[in-house]
């Protein structure tokens, strides 16, 4: 296939997830990432239920690493990276995108429960769909289509969602 059909199926692939994509929004919306820092748990229970996404779909290799914490949840804060293998593995792209959200501050300003997406029209609101769930997801969806059209690029993929963006990246980025 040539490379601007590629591209074009590929879109057209990405397009047909819009319910997925909701699908995908909501649960994570309903899993807070906050920080210790402020006042949360971490990352722990929305990495879980991203692990058991990304083994549905079939990565080639999910890798958790983990930075100690004492004041998260399970004393870690996870980094999760999830590998597509290319038909050559000398060249890696790489997708970054971040678990934790803020916290909603508050509450009352809210007019719905913050962890509970809200679709309107095309429109999602809920803690986190901006910054960064939308990241997380769009990275998901291009090698969902990849994976579903049974193409595999000349470079390896590789999807790091990562801890603690929010507070300064010493558990996420940084560590890694």
């Amino acid at each position: 296939m040539q490379t601007i059909d590629i591209k074009s199926e590929l879109l057209k692939k990405i397009d047909s997830y819009k319910d997925y994509s909701v699908y995908l929004q909501r649960e994570l919306t309903k899993r807070p990432a906050i920080s210790p820092l402020s006042g949360g748990e971490g990352e722990y229970e929305k990495a879980l239920w991203l692990e058991s996404e990304l083994k549905k779909m079939k990565f080639d290799s999910i890798e958790w690493i983990n930075a100690q914490d004492k004041k998260a949840k399970n004393s870690i804060r996870p980094n999760i990276v999830a590998r597509y293998k290319g038909n050559k593995s000398n060249k890696t792209i790489w997708f970054m995108s971040h678990l934790d959200i803020v916290p909603p501050g508050e509450m009352k300003l809210w007019k719905t429960d913050p962890y509970e997406l809200q679709v309107e029209g095309d429109k999602l609101i809920g803690r986190g769909v901006e910054d960064n769930q939308q990241a997380i997801v769009s990275s998901i969806l291009v090698v969902k289509a990849m994976m579903d059209m049974n193409y595999r690029p000349d470079f390896d993929i590789a999807l790091l969602f990562c801890a603690d963006e929010e507070t300064g990246s010493g558990f996420g980025a940084d560590f890694i």
